[in-house]
């Protein structure tokens, strides 16, 4: 019976009630961590959580998702890829284009 939970789905009615109902597909789609902070920021995070009455767990997760999504998006810079010469073999090929640079007779 347990299986359209951990699916997402909400449970047939007449199987749970109360808070349960609910918590269970959330709960299904988490994957259990631990993560250690400094006793400072652990203190502001719990006042905050009781500020805006959500558990400290929650703005965890908050947090750590807005991060893992900024990073993923962070821009590159631009001049990455601007000298693209558009071939694959060039680190192949290093030893024979670059054969006599700097050399005497070299008029560079």
């Amino acid at each position: 019976m347990l299986a359209p939970l951990l699916n997402g789905d909400l449970p047939p009615s007449g199987l749970t009630t109360g808070k349960i109902d609910v918590w269970l597909p959330y709960m299904a789609n988490l994957v259990k961590t631990t993560v250690y902070l400094d006793r400072g920021a652990y203190r502001r995070l719990k006042a905050l959580a009781a500020e805006r009455a959500r558990p400290v767990a929650e703005l965890i997760r908050e947090a750590v998702g807005d991060f893992a999504l900024r990073q993923s998006h962070a821009e590159r810079p631009s001049s990455i890829g601007i000298g693209r010469s558009g071939r694959g073999d060039l680190s192949e090929r290093v030893d024979d284009l670059l054969r006599g640079m700097g050399a005497q007779d070299d008029p560079c």
